[in-house]
């Protein structure tokens, strides 16, 4: 039996890019440089968004990791400016 394959709700810029043989698309989540270049800004300031609480993220070892359904809500609310 064959998984069944869920698109992801919001396509992100890049989302094409393929990151060590994976598609991004298909990625739960990916690590702070990923995500600042996904949202065209660099990663310190990724980081910043995270030690706010303006982006939900988590850790795994000494790197962050933010699933890509955090990063779609936190455009979303840029957008409508909050």
């Amino acid at each position: 039996m064959q998984a069944e394959r869920v698109p992801s709700p919001l396509p992100l810029p890049g989302m094409e890019a393929r990151t060590k043989g994976v598609r991004l698309a298909d990625a739960l989540a990916v690590d702070a440089g990923e995500a600042a270049r996904l949202l065209s800004t660099c990663r310190k300031t990724v980081l910043r968004e995270i030690e706010r609480g303006h982006i939900r993220a988590f850790r795994i070892g000494r790197q962050w990791r933010i699933r890509v359904i955090e990063l779609e809500a936190y455009m979303q609310r840029a957008e409508q400016g909050q």
